[in-house]
């Protein structure tokens, strides 16, 4: 389990601006690698809010914007979009399997992985970078496949439709990007479209142990946070 990734809104380089900021996108891209090659979870960070930054303080390591400002930022609202998709699928039995993978499997940014059902029910496929895939889909069980593009910036799903099921097959994601997670099933399963967004104002309510007035203002800040 990758304990630390790289914080959302934290500095490229850590201590200099030389690369910019980390977003969103790379949020993503350590959420999703790490899941499909079996880790057993994820950890989010944020800069603003591990150090609970605001006008007044000292911030360390260029922290840029206020914790309660940080908590709209794009790359916590996206977690939930991972764990939605996994969970549409049979969970205990998901395997990480790069052999499904028949083109380069890429590098740095560009790296693909892949996890599957380990009875081959359904395969997916995270492409970081917008670029085309080649599979071998015959490592899936079923004589019909249907595919999905999963949006992890919205939770939402495109259907590809009915895929021939072949030793090379090659897919290339949609614009808008630039990641996504190819989805494929088995058709005859009948799963759901992987498309389980939590509507708004229902994601799991942050716990903060509020047993003194310090902590019961902070609760209700974020409360009202996320309400907005």
């Amino acid at each position: 389990m990758d304990a630390e990734p790289g914080y959302e809104d934290m500095p490229d380089g850590l201590h200099t601006l030389d690369g910019g900021y980390l977003d969103d996108y790379e949020a993503r891209k350590s959420l999703y690698w790490a899941l499909f090659a079996g880790a057993h979870g994820h950890t989010y960070g944020c800069n603003s809010i591990w150090q609970m930054w605001r006008q007044g303080r000292e911030p360390l390591l260029w922290a840029r914007r206020p914790w309660y400002e940080a908590l709209h930022l794009p790359g916590s609202d996206q977690m939930q979009h991972a764990r939605a998709l996994l969970h549409s699928r049979p969970f205990l039995e998901r395997i990480p399997d790069q052999s499904l993978i028949a083109s380069e499997v890429g590098a740095g940014t560009h790296h693909v992985r892949a996890t599957r059902d380990a009875n081959g029910r359904y395969a997916l496929i995270y492409l970081p970078s917008g670029r085309p895939v080649e599979l071998d889909l015959t490592r899936l069980s079923g004589e019909r496949l249907v595919g999905y593009w999963y949006d992890p910036r919205t939770g939402t799903a495109r259907s590809i439709g009915v895929i021939d099921k072949q030793a090379r097959a090659s897919f290339s994601p949609p614009g808008g990007g630039p990641d996504w997670v190819l989805v494929v099933d088995d058709a005859a399963l009948g799963f759901p479209a992987p498309a389980m967004r939590t509507p708004r104002g229902r994601t799991n309510e942050l716990s903060i142990v509020a047993d003194n007035s310090r902590g019961a203002r902070l609760l209700a800040s974020w409360r009202r946070a996320r309400a907005l």
